[in-house]
Order: structure tokens, then C-alpha cells, then sequence
């Protein structure tokens, strides 16, 4: 099993991080954002960074392997440091969060699928090839 499945990790993934980003998106969906929301996400943020960096060694099931990959050659081409530590964070957090548990996972995989369908029916515009991307450099491999 990943590391992530482990009760260390996951003392800190549940209370700590899923649990207060919950929480503000309540206060976001009921009008109540405030300072308070802001101290939970950036308290989330910094029990985030805490945590292990998800590796393709450190993970369980394939499909987090390859979210893995993908969040590396994402990283790879985002050259603003900010936006990258936030991206950083967003693809971990997914990581961490769909390797355990099969009830996020499996949901998960649904959506890719139905990306993937949009995307073979011609229904999921692609990026216009004439916009080129502030700091970012995309390897053409």
C-alpha cells in the first residue's frame, strides 16, 4: 500500500486538510467567506506541504502513478513560480487524496472518462493553436 493509506498520513490528510477546505467551501456556498475561511485554507496549505511528496514509489494504484507523471511534465512547463506551488499543491492534494480511497477514485476515473469521450466526439474544444501561454513551455516530445 502507498503511503498515503497509512493512519499517519491520513491523521493529518482528514482533519487537517480535507476538513477545513470543506468547510470554506460551505462558508463560499452560504455567503460566509471571511478571514476565518482564509486562515483554514492557509492552514491546509502548510499541513500540505508537510506531507510526503507523492512519487510513483510512494503511491498505490496505477492510475495515481500516471497522475503522478502527469503532474511532473505539468510542472515542467509552468515557469511562474507562484502559480507553481499552487498547481504543486492542487495535483498532490488530488493525488493524496483519490490513491486511498476508492469512493474518490472511482469517481474520479469517471470524469476522466467522460473528458476523454468529450474529447474523441469532437465535443471538448481543443486549445487554439494560435494562443501561446504566459510562462509556460510546453516540450514538444
Amino acid at each position: 500500500m502507498g503511503i498515503f493509506h497509512y493512519k499517519p498520513a491520513q491523521e493529518i490528510l482528514v482533519p487537517e486538510i480535507k476538513k477545513p477546505i470543506v468547510e470554506v467551501l460551505f462558508d463560499i456556498l452560504e455567503g460566509n467567506f471571511n478571514i476565518s475561511s482564509v486562515r483554514k485554507l492557509l492552514g491546509a496549505y502548510k499541513s500540505l506541504v508537510k506531507l510526503p511528496y507523492p512519487t510513483v514509489d510512494n503511491v498505490t494504484h496505477h492510475n495515481s502513478k500516471e497522475l503522478v507523471r502527469m503532474r511532473d511534465r505539468f510542472l515542467q512547463c509552468e515557469l511562474d513560480p507562484r502559480a507553481k506551488k499552487i498547481w504543486a499543491a492542487l495535483w498532490n492534494l488530488a493525488i493524496m487524496h483519490i490513491d486511498p480511497c476508492s469512493h474518490y477514485r472511482h469517481r474520479s476515473w469517471v470524469i476522466v472518462e467522460w473528458l476523454v469521450e468529450a474529447v474523441q466526439k469532437g465535443e471538448w474544444e481543443p486549445r487554439p493553436p494560435w494562443i501561446k501561454l504566459h510562462l509556460w513551455k510546453e516540450n514538444q516530445e
